[in-house]
């Protein structure tokens, strides 16, 4: 599986202060990842997973940052690093037709040579698949989303996405420590269910 929607927030309201704090930076330090305060993240993590899941040990979450993307840009193939499968991310704003789309690796190998070892160097940075016209490669699914969309992502299968409209997109990502799988993950959620989505 390489991504499962979980539901969308019943308002976005509380997202907006990760909106203002996107575009307040862009004006005066423009930057792709950008680090919310631990106590914005805390907060809003407590009004979207039950006290159960938050105490689970395995699921822990250790590291969330957010993706600003600029209009007309996106960022091209590649797999996150390799000692995380599965994010959760939550879509604080984006464009009606902004995409995120995932590769069968039989399809990337076509066009690249893509039998790298992850190693010491690499592993804890994002594996990039150097590809012209990266747009053009056929994928085998293309998700678009709505502000306050909430998904499961398989960062371990080749992804990119694109800003195709006239606002900033911003997505905010959280990981976890233990590093769960997927199914770990979304069993967990169906049975303690997210807060205020619907």
């Amino acid at each position: 599986m390489f991504y499962d929607l979980l539901g969308t927030m019943n308002s976005v309201e509380c997202l907006d202060e990760y909106k203002q704090f996107a575009l307040y930076t862009m004006t005066t330090e423009p930057k792709q990842t950008l680090y919310p305060s631990l106590s914005s993240v805390k907060r809003f993590h407590e009004n979207l997973f039950s006290n159960e899941f938050l105490e689970d040990p395995l699921f822990k979450i250790d590291h969330t940052k957010m993706f600003v993307t600029l209009p007309g840009q996106g960022y091209h193939i590649h797999k996150d690093g390799a000692n995380k499968f599965v994010a959760l991310n939550v879509i604080v704003d984006c464009n009606v037709n902004d995409w995120v789309r995932w590769y069968n690796k039989d399809t990337i190998s076509e066009y690249k040579n893509i039998e790298t070892e992850w190693n010491d160097t690499v592993k804890n940075y994002s594996l990039n698949i150097d590809i012209e016209n990266w747009e053009d490669v056929p994928f085998a699914v293309e998700a678009r989303h709505r502000p306050g969309d909430i998904y499961l992502v398989n960062v371990d299968e080749y992804h990119s996405y694109k800003n195709n409209g006239d606002t900033i997109r911003i997505v905010l990502q959280s990981k976890f420590a233990q590093n769960p799988t997927m199914d770990d993950v979304r069993n967990k959620i169906l049975n303690n269910r997210l807060l205020n989505v619907n």
